[in-house]
């Protein structure tokens, strides 16, 4: 099982065009953020530790809902089969870069999207 999800880490890794943007600017405004909020006290009389637990509590929830609205969105893809399914396995995708000299299709681009696993589910 560990195999197959850092497989799935390391062809999302290799894949994406444009990776820093999702991760390097969004750590470095969170980073900005956070030395503000550390130079600057500005609590006044908050108490962090209830915001945060009442926000893991939600944040469970909300996770919770988007699995399983993943799980239903994958099951309809892989499930169905019209013409605008095959369309898309015939439409190769430029988000993605090439595995070992392949190109996914829109439909796998769409797939790996929803899922984080670049090797063909179907």
């Amino acid at each position: 099982m560990k195999f197959k999800f850092w497989q799935a880490v390391e062809d999302y890794l290799k894949t994406r065009k444009r990776l820093w943007v999702k991760f390097i600017a969004p750590l470095i405004i969170t980073s900005l953020y956070a030395l503000l909020i550390l130079k600057f006290d500005i609590s006044e009389g908050v108490k962090i530790d209830e915001i945060f637990n009442s926000f893991v509590n939600v944040q469970i929830g909300a996770v919770a809902i988007l699995i399983s609205f993943s799980i239903a969105i994958m099951t309809i893809l892989v499930t169905s089969d019209n013409n605008n399914i095959s369309k898309i396995k015939g439409i190769p995708s430029d988000e993605c870069k090439p595995i070992n000299g392949i190109s996914l299709n829109m439909f796998q681009a769409l797939l790996s999207n929803i899922t984080g696993s670049e090797r063909p589910l179907v």
